[in-house]
């Protein structure tokens, strides 16, 4: 790996110092910076692009973007890549989402949201292909090679090829600072979600401790991401880096969104999540219901589940340029994937021997059934649940039952609740 570089190590840590601040005093600062960092990037690539259609060359490296070579198909790295890419971009399985959606009004449109978002995605992805490819067309006129010589995947396109092909351009100082700062606002953004993600989940075991101490959380998470990301800081850091984003974060992202997937339409239940969606958006079900009901069912278990065994069955060693990765470097990619996936299973399994009681068939049951408390938090909204036969509309009423007066609550009441998880099984 060689020694750590200070000036990748000095711009780590301001980096860090940064998401301190803008997530010190919680999700209200942080959507507020978020308004700078989630449209900047708009801007800058508008600015770009105009800046790249008056360059020599640009026509080219936009027909070479938008008349791709369909043979690619065929290969089964360009569709887990693809999937890979999708799951990044919108936050997918990274917990992001489900983090964030938490802190919304009961009665937001996520219908409506999530289309946005999808689509919004989409749209700028494929704006950037063509921001990109404008100065690449450039760059390769400049080197008299084709386009196809300069383009390339991953973090060398972003930290090398486009930044040379800027250098090229004059007032190249002005054009650097602009690119770069754009980037810097588009992995804060990345990186305020995330963050998010994992602080949520470590307040919420013991909030009532643990949430008067968040700045104090904060500020030991970035501490521990800053020395653990110091990896990528040496001089072969872009050789780890790349062996985080193949492994980290690309097997173990499609695994978790299959897993994710099949928990909600055949364990929860795909028909009682739509009547959910509807209770939040004021409707029995969401809009073209049928077709998402197909999709979390069948359609996306299904192509999941071929991408990643058509990747694995032509799964080949990984190589950087023309650095093939030892063997040694495979099985600790290996291991990340291995450790990521994990808990997925240990968890359950500690819960079913050391946590139920019961027979095997009684103990699965136990785990996969809604706890009296699942549901809207708001008593307000709890009433709304009308389609789910003895839901129990104030958990805290009940608990304080439990412990105050158990002999004067009906045996019918827990039976009830007892027959209403069967019911909901036997429908999934």
């Amino acid at each position: 790996m060689g020694g750590i570089r200070w000036q990748l190590a000095l711009s780590l840590l301001l980096a860090w110092i940064i998401v301190f601040f803008c997530l010190m005093k919680g999700i209200k600062s942080s959507g507020k910076v978020v308004y700078f960092t989630a449209v900047f990037p708009y801007v800058v690539l508008i600015i770009l692009f105009v800046k790249g259609l008056t360059l020599d060359g640009h026509k080219e490296g936009i027909e070479f973007y938008l008349n791709p070579d369909y043979s690619k198909l065929l290969e089964p790295k360009v569709w887990k890549d693809a999937a890979v890419q999708i799951f990044f971009s919108l936050g997918a399985s990274w917990g992001g989402l489900i983090a964030l959606s938490s802190y919304n009004r009961f009665h937001n449109n996520c219908f409506r949201d999530a289309l946005i978002v999808s689509l919004g995605n989409c749209v700028t992805s494929f704006f950037a292909g063509l921001v990109i490819f404008s100065y690449l067309g450039f760059m390769a006129l400049k080197q008299g090679v084709e386009v196809s010589d300069v383009a390339t995947d991953g973090p060398g396109l972003a930290f090398i090829v486009y930044p040379e092909a800027v250098t090229l351009l004059p007032g190249a100082p002005f054009w650097s600072i602009l690119f770069f700062f754009m980037l810097l606002t588009l992995g804060l953004d990345s990186q305020f979600t995330l963050m998010e993600t994992v602080l949520t989940s470590i307040m919420d075991l013991y909030p009532k401790v643990l949430r008067p101490k968040k700045t104090w959380i904060i500020l030991a998470l970035c501490i521990t991401m800053y020395f653990l990301g110091l990896t990528m800081c040496t001089n072969g850091g872009m050789y780890m880096l790349q062996l985080m984003d193949t492994y980290a974060g690309g097997w173990a992202v499609l695994f978790i969104g299959l897993l994710e997937t099949i928990c909600i339409a055949h364990v929860y239940g795909a028909k009682r999540f739509m009547k959910d969606i509807g209770l939040m958006l004021g409707v029995e079900y969401a809009y073209g219901w049928p077709y998402w009901m197909a999709c979390w069912m069948a359609l996306s278990p299904v192509l999941i589940t071929a991408v990643m065994l058509f990747s694995w069955i032509k799964y080949t060693p990984m190589k950087y340029g023309d650095y093939q990765y030892p063997a040694w470097a495979e099985g600790l990619g290996w291991c990340m994937s291995l450790f990521v996936v994990l808990p997925i299973f240990v968890v359950p399994i500690y819960l079913l021997i050391a946590k139920t009681k019961g027979s095997f068939s009684e103990r699965v049951l136990s785990l996969v059934r809604p706890t009296e408390d699942w549901g809207p938090a708001l008593v307000q909204h709890r009433q709304l649940v009308t389609y789910i036969p003895g839901f129990i509309v104030d958990p805290t009423e009940q608990l304080d039952e439990n412990l105050n007066s158990p002999k004067t609550i009906p045996l019918e009441n827990k039976q009830v609740f007892k027959f209403s998880n069967q019911h909901i099984n036997s429908n999934v």
